[in-house]
């Protein structure tokens, strides 16, 4: 029997990159990707989700449903998320629960989400792949790049490789990771650094020596800034959630937590 029939129909979906990230060359230029729903076979994948294994597991689900034969970790980050959260949101129902400790009552709380609401940041349509920039204190001149999922892979393995996984760990190693993960994006998203002789430096363990252990904070500040202003985009990911207990308006960033990626139960009233 085919059951072939049964399969989600792909959708047209514009990119919050708008393709302005990629190569001429790449599938995804034009701004748009084929998507469809989740599966079983999808379900099966996440299901078997763990922290070692989590971002090879987004890049197999992202291909499945992907119409376009593309390497997943060319996009963008933010261009990837996105897609998880359409995903989620189409696959089963676009309310999400967020379990949070309200800062003012102090009470457990549980609130959803209308992820069709999150707001999308789109690139702007002149925004380059590249820009060079000179740092404000070194006088170290830099060029800068999106950061794109290979980065996320690369920066996961550095930081594991580090600090291997453990069944029982302390607090304070799980810190040192989140750490050295943010000192290496910064890392990842410089493409060059030109010295004050002119000697161009691209070797990608030199430019991580130099944003852990020698960038000055202000350089460091104003790396972030020119980031933020030229490469911004995605789904923004802080809202607002009302506390159960006070009614108190709380701020908070969507987390990625197993009811992300796969719901407990299907819930019937928000369809």
């Amino acid at each position: 029997m085919d059951w072939s029939f049964l399969l989600p129909p792909f959708q047209p979906v514009k990119l919050p990159s708008l393709g302005l990230m990629y190569d001429e060359s790449h599938l995804l230029k034009s701004g748009w990707v084929n998507i469809r729903a989740y599966t079983v076979r999808e379900d099966a994948l996440k299901a078997n989700i763990n922290r070692e294994n989590i971002q090879q597991v987004i890049n197999t689900i992202l291909s499945y449903c992907i119409q376009e034969q593309v390497d997943i970790n060319t996009l963008t980050s933010e261009d990837a998320f996105y897609l998880l959260v359409w995903l989620r949101a189409n696959s089963y129902n676009a309310f999400f629960d967020i379990d949070f400790k309200c800062p003012y009552c102090k009470n457990q709380s549980l609130s959803p989400v209308d992820l069709r609401l999150l707001e999308v940041n789109y690139l702007n349509e002149g925004a380059k792949k590249t820009i060079e920039i000179e740092l404000p204190v070194s006088k170290l001149k830099a060029v800068l790049k999106c950061y794109y999922r290979k980065d996320e892979l690369d920066i996961r393995q550095k930081v594991h490789s580090k600090y291997p996984f453990f069944e029982e760990e302390e607090e304070k190693i799980d810190e040192e990771r989140k750490k050295l993960a943010l000192l290496l994006r910064r890392s990842h998203n410089i493409e060059k650094i030109t010295l004050q002789d002119s000697k161009e430096v691209i070797d990608k363990k030199d430019i991580d020596e130099l944003c852990i252990n020698y960038l000055h904070s202000n350089d460091a500040l104003f790396i972030d800034g020119e980031i933020e202003k030229n490469f911004s985009h995605g789904v923004d990911v802080n809202t607002k959630v009302n506390c159960i207990n006070c009614n108190k308006e709380v701020k908070i960033a969507l987390p990625a937590s197993d009811e992300f990626f796969r719901p407990h139960r299907y819930i019937y009233d928000r369809l």
